[in-house]
């Protein structure tokens, strides 16, 4: 209700994913949201360590280990899959690992024997993020709930190919061939991985087009244009 107040009054809402339009609408009648999504520096990829060739398959993720990032639906979804699939890749979850959550996550993995496939790498720095995700071959964002993550555009732009949930808020990015978009439960989880691996070549190289996508769409100074736009649009209609 405290929300609803400022919501109703305003003169315009910025959105940052067309879920999120949905979202805001639910608290109020006011319709003059605008969608603008969330951009990067794209610059950023001159700073990256050139890429090695992994003996496995690299499957990444970046962020809080907590219930609505579902690492624990994740972690299920890795037992699921055929020994084939399971064979060739290795789960690198990258993160603050010294909570509750993070604790019931590793006895999982114990659990299903699971600890030479997934491993926990801890928190990383700004820097040491960068040199992560270059060195990934897929990024894998599993969440229940997410808004959009920007973790997602900083593996678009070291060329990673994404698997992410349908509850990330990334309905723009739908129908692109770097992306595979799954449910947030493991079996679905389990079903885009074995569809990424089973033509790996392909969906790696469509890497390139997540960079490009970014290059063409999100980068900082575009968004920054299209938010001096929408602001203009705001004022001279109030």
């Amino acid at each position: 209700l405290f929300q609803k107040r400022f919501l109703d009054k305003a003169a315009g809402i910025h959105a940052v994913s067309r879920e999120e339009i949905s979202l805001i609408s639910y608290y109020t009648a006011n319709k003059n949201i605008f969608f603008v999504p969330n951009g990067i520096n794209t610059k950023l990829k001159k700073i990256f360590e050139k890429k090695t060739v992994n003996k496995k398959i690299n499957i990444g993720y970046l962020g809080r280990i907590s219930d609505e990032k579902n690492i624990l639906g994740l972690i299920k979804s890795i037992s699921l899959l055929d020994e084939n699939i399971l064979n060739k890749i290795k789960i690198l979850i990258m993160g603050p690992d010294k909570n509750r959550y993070a604790n019931r996550c590793k006895n999982l993995v114990t659990k299903l024997n699971l600890g030479k496939k997934i491993f926990f790498e801890g928190s990383i720095d700004n820097e040491e993020k960068w040199s992560k995700l270059s060195k990934m071959d897929i990024y894998i964002q599993p969440s229940y709930s997410d808004g959009p993550p920007l973790t997602i555009i900083e593996a678009m732009i070291c060329e990673l190919p994404i698997i992410a949930t349908r509850t990330c808020n990334i309905s723009y990015l739908n129908g692109e061939p770097f992306l595979k978009m799954v449910e947030p439960i493991p079996r679905d989880i389990a079903r885009g991985i074995t569809e990424a691996l089973d033509d790996f070549k392909t969906f790696k190289k469509s890497g390139k087009n997540a960079y490009y996508y970014v290059v063409k769409n999100l980068d900082s100074k575009l968004v920054a244009e299209k938010l001096i736009t929408a602001y203009r649009d705001t004022i001279k209609n109030n």
